[in-house]
């Protein structure tokens, strides 16, 4: 390998071609990395969105239907107001609402109690019990 000194600049220089051309590639090949550390993912989202973009311009649009109202069939009836008897067939203990001990006044024996008078029996107001 021959070196060339230029007295006027001071620098020397590589007569070899290959040494000159490796000295040029390396600011290219630093160049190219960063392209493609930090450019290239750039425009690959931009394209993703300019594809999205597309293709929602380019999409169908949908038919639109007119909603057609069908009528249901429905039976009626004119309401009618009258009086009804319910009769219920239930079965169970009923017990009374009150109850009341029946305590005579004067002390005595008792002669007389009503038939009505008895555990489940009815009887009226004014009605003759004991």
């Amino acid at each position: 390998m021959t070196l060339s000194h230029n007295t006027a600049s001071g620098v020397a220089s590589d007569t070899h071609p290959n040494v000159a051309n490796a000295q040029i590639a390396a600011p290219r090949r630093l160049w190219i990395w960063r392209f493609l550390i930090f450019i290239l993912p750039l425009l690959v989202i931009a394209g993703a969105v300019a594809a999205f973009v597309g293709m929602g311009a380019l999409k169908p649009t949908p038919e639109e239907k007119e909603d057609v109202i069908k009528a249901i069939p429905v039976l009626t009836a004119l309401a009618v107001q009258e009086d009804v008897t319910l009769k219920v067939n239930i079965q169970g203990e009923v017990q009374p609402r009150t109850e009341i001990s029946l305590v005579p006044q004067i002390n005595g024996l008792i002669t007389y109690m009503s038939p009505k008078f008895i555990e489940g029996g009815r009887f009226n107001k004014g009605d003759l019990l004991v």
